[in-house]
């Protein structure tokens, strides 16, 4: 039989802001990492790499836009051109699988300007398990404040520490939510001569444990920014969803076969709010779009493509101008509407087969592709699954598996009516 899929769950999803014209306010470096270590401020603080760091995939799956520290004595170093005297920001993304028990000074350095023994300095490490540490230090001791949670789930995550002495308040946010906060009265650094590393300890570097890790976008403000700026960096200032459509996507080089169209709908209970077209790239599996403001609604996403499973969101609060939303990275159905496609890195795929789009893939779909397949039809077919230009047993094998598999799609108000009946409930 068919599997029916009946879904509610409520999240704040990643949603975009638009530009704030002061986010490079107090900015004093900035590292994109996209095959060099060029500062990106126009402060000219370049770095350096030790030992042979290597350029990665970044979030966005774009190559050599990241940096991989191996934590086998490789790192980058900054210049102690980097003045940074009592607030501080800073502002970077991470993935790492690793994991180190112990904490401050015994785990892995991730980003140090850590002066030997006791001294007004700071250090942002990764220990205690997979929490990311945010150290700062007194003539007394130092002043240790751990992310709640643990982050070595081999998915990026971006992290913004700020001391403010407005408030004499410390932070950490994980994905734009404020995860812990802390009192301490900042008073000035003593470490404005030291360099600073991105992968080891300034504080002999062989001593301690290097990190194990991808790091990118790593920004350093002499301020301490606000919640909102901390959004506009996380979300930056483009409206997409990410997409892959199973029978486009190749596993080989990671990439999509093909540009693909789609159409994406916004919808709130019964109705579509609206609707807009867009081109999945075939790197980034970002699809760009513009849309008008759906701030205050409570709605989910639908993305219709021409031989694909639609896709459907959870439901999510809108709280920003503009909306992003990602289906490569994870399954909220646990496998009724997507496919995992890869396993490194994770990705996760729109079943593919739904020729005759009536959001199931079924016999009748397969039946599609095969007289197609026998009459070797090429061209711009919607029963070419993978975009090869011609219908064959490729393509028949693709939504022979799936139909196998019995998958239909809910009505679009099914996840609104799960979210009423748990409500009622409560």
């Amino acid at each position: 039989m068919k599997t029916i899929i009946f879904v509610f769950s409520v999240i704040f999803v990643f949603l975009t802001v638009r530009s704030y014209a002061g986010i490079d306010s107090g900015l004093v470096a900035y590292y994109s990492f996209s095959g060099n270590y060029d500062d990106q401020s126009g402060n000219s603080h370049h770095g350096t790499s030790v030992n042979q760091p290597v350029f990665v995939h970044d979030r966005f799956s774009r190559p050599n836009s990241a940096v991989y520290l191996s934590g086998d004595t490789d790192y980058v170093s900054l210049p102690a051109s980097i003045q940074i005297v009592r607030d501080i920001s800073i502002s970077f993304w991470v993935k790492t699988t690793a994991s180190d028990p112990q904490p401050f000074y015994e785990g892995m350095f991730l980003i140090d300007r850590d002066v030997c023994n006791w001294r007004r300095d700071w250090d942002i490490t990764m220990g205690s398990g997979g929490k990311v540490i945010f150290v700062t230090g007194t003539d007394f001791g130092d002043h240790q404040t751990p992310t709640s949670m643990d982050l070595n789930d081999g998915y990026w995550h971006h992290i913004t520490v700020t001391l403010s002495s407005a408030d004499s308040m410390k932070r950490i946010y994980v994905d734009r939510i404020l995860n812990r906060k802390a009192r301490f009265v900042p008073a000035p650094y003593v470490n404005n001569n030291l360099p600073i590393y991105v992968g080891a300890s300034v504080c002999g570097p062989l001593g301690h444990d290097f990190f194990v890790g991808a790091v990118d976008d790593i920004r350093f403000y002499n301020r301490s920014i606000t919640q909102s700026e901390v959004n506009a960096l996380f979300f930056g200032d483009t409206s997409y969803v990410r997409i892959i459509p199973q029978g486009l996507y190749d596993s080989l080089n990671n990439v999509l076969t093909k540009r693909d169209t789609i159409d994406i709908y916004f919808h709130k209970y019964y109705s579509i709010l609206d609707s807009v077209r867009a081109v999945i790239d075939t790197t980034t599996f970002m699809a760009p779009f513009t849309v008008a403001d759906k701030t205050g609604e409570l709605m989910f996403i639908e993305v219709r493509m021409r031989n694909s499973l639609h896709a459907i969101s959870d439901i999510f609060y809108v709280d920003f101008p503009t909306v992003v939303y990602d289906f490569t990275s994870r399954d909220w159905t646990n496998g009724r509407m997507l496919t995992k496609v890869d396993n490194a890195p994770a990705r996760y795929a729109c079943f593919s087969g739904d020729v005759n789009q009536d959001n199931s893939i079924d016999a009748t779909d397969a039946a599609l592709v095969e007289n197609d397949a026998r009459n070797l039809v090429t061209g711009y077919s919607v029963t070419d699954l993978n975009g090869d230009g011609i219908v064959d047993a490729s393509d028949f094998a693709i939504v022979d598996v799936n139909v196998f598999k019995m998958i239909s799609l809910p009505i679009y108000d099914l996840p609104f009516s799960g979210l009423r009946q748990y409500i009622q409930s409560e």
